[in-house]
């Protein structure tokens, strides 16, 4: 029932901010409920929300990571900023959630093939004036940017463009310049075609100002 398993995850997302507790509901299979929820209930909005926001919060825990990624959680993440593109929460903690979990090495290909990256740099064109989301996305555009094919993935999908923006349009913002600028960093990393677009669009410009 769709009402049980918004609860349940509810109440996952709430305990999984002790480290001690959330040790014990993924011992009894509660990480692994949460996903199953959402892989079965993709049109539910509340609860894929709720889903999100626990997977979110499991993945800031390096050990729980790995265990994420096996069980599918970055499908179920990608996923549900596809069905519900225009809710700011659902795009702030699933860009999240895709930060933390690209920290471990097989959850950046399970990302890139999801799908991961342009879903992140579409939210970022749909919610150019939304802070939260603008810094959530670079965030996870920063810790994708660490290796060569999400670099290529992440300059396709046009969003070395979508942070150079989201820098402009938000200059006092610390988070977005903090973030953009790494995206930016980790772009241009060891790529002389990268480099040159990087100065092309404005952003040695923006890098500039952020640091003013």
């Amino acid at each position: 029932h769709v009402g049980v398993q918004e609860k349940g995850c509810r109440l996952v997302w709430v305990l999984s901010e002790d480290k001690e507790v959330q040790e014990i509901v993924g011992r009894h299979g509660g990480i692994m409920a949460v996903v199953g929820a959402m892989y079965h209930n993709r049109r539910a909005w509340e609860l894929q929300g709720l889903g999100v926001t626990a997977l979110c919060s499991l993945a800031r825990f390096p050990d729980n990571r790995n265990l994420l990624g096996r069980i599918g959680a970055v499908g179920a993440v990608v996923s549900a900023m596809k069905l519900f593109p225009d809710d700011r929460v659902m795009q702030v903690q699933g860009s999240l959630a895709i930060c933390y979990l690209s920290c471990d090495p097989m959850n950046v290909l399970l990302i890139h093939d999801a799908g991961g990256v342009p879903v992140v740099v579409a939210s970022m064109h749909r919610h150019e004036a939304d802070r939260d989301v603008q810094e959530s996305c670079c965030w996870a555009l920063c810790n994708l940017a660490d290796t060569p094919e999400s670099q290529e993935l992440i300059m396709m999908a046009g969003g070395v463009l979508e942070v150079v923006r989201a820098m402009g349009q938000h200059p006092k913002d610390l988070g977005v310049q903090e973030q953009g600028c790494g995206v930016l960093m980790n772009s241009g990393c060891n790529n002389t075609a990268h480099q040159e677009y990087i100065q092309q669009i404005g952003g040695v410009r923006a890098v500039i100002a952020a640091m003013g």
